[in-house]
């Protein structure tokens, strides 16, 4: 079977680890304790209590007694001595206190990120939602100027584009007038473009395709509802 895993300490093995008592430390340190005699170093005291009171720092990130200086630990808070800003190891209620308060602020950080990210994926759907029904609209609006330019030039190559105002009416009455003839035998032909359709555009059968072409849009807008005004014609389709 596979030796589980043991975590060593880190710090001098001759280091007394904080075992969540930091109290009983502080209360050692109201008198020098040198340990290893005159010439001990800050690494050969044992706990926070003989750490201070031999003039040395305890760091409270790595728990160990180290010089008093600054740069020995991660910054001031982590560092016990005098230069540092925390005179006496602090107590286990302070020390839940701070890691509560830790832990709710990455909470915090977490759901606020959360919402964040929520807020940004409904806004994005949103707006892509909002730019398919524009383009929907601009190719409904390009589909109508189509329509409308196709009919335009309908219109121009027949030659009977409507005029405005009064001459508007006498154009109407006669086209009308033009073409009743022809639209009266149309009508009493309808179906015959099934078997005749060269005869029903008249056009040659080795016509090409633009010849072809010309003659439907002529014929559809001859016989296009909204060009007949004559209701009696109208009704022959």
């Amino acid at each position: 079977p596979t030796e589980k895993k043991k975590w060593k300490w880190v710090g001098n093995p001759q280091v007394e680890q904080c075992k969540g008592l930091p109290e009983a430390g502080v209360a050692q340190a109201s008198q020098k304790q040198p340990n290893g005699g005159e010439g001990a170093t800050c690494e050969s005291h044992q706990g926070c209590g003989q750490c201070l009171a031999n003039g040395c720092a305890w760091c409270i990130g790595t728990r160990r007694c180290a010089k008093d200086e600054p740069w020995m630990c991660q910054g001031e808070d982590d560092h016990i001595g005098r230069i540092g800003t925390h005179k006496q190891c602090p107590s286990r209620q302070e020390r839940d206190a701070k890691r509560n308060k830790r832990l709710q602020e990455e909470a915090t950080a977490r759901d606020e990120e959360s919402a964040r990210l929520l807020a940004s994926g409904a806004a994005s759907a949103d707006a892509a939602g909002e730019g398919m029904h524009e383009a929907r609209k601009r190719a409904a609006q390009k589909l109508r100027e189509r329509q409308e330019e196709e009919l335009e030039k309908i219109r121009q190559e027949s030659g009977q584009q409507d005029a405005e105002g009064g001459a508007g009416a006498d154009a109407r009455r006669e086209s009308d007038e033009v073409n009743r003839a022809e639209i009266e035998r149309r009508a009493k032909e309808v179906g015959a473009w099934e078997t005749k359709p060269y005869e029903v555009l008249a056009v040659e059968t080795d016509c090409g395709a633009k010849d072809l072409k010309k003659a439907y849009r002529k014929l559809s807008l001859m016989l296009h509802p909204d060009k007949i005004y004559d209701s009696a014609l109208r009704c022959g389709f």
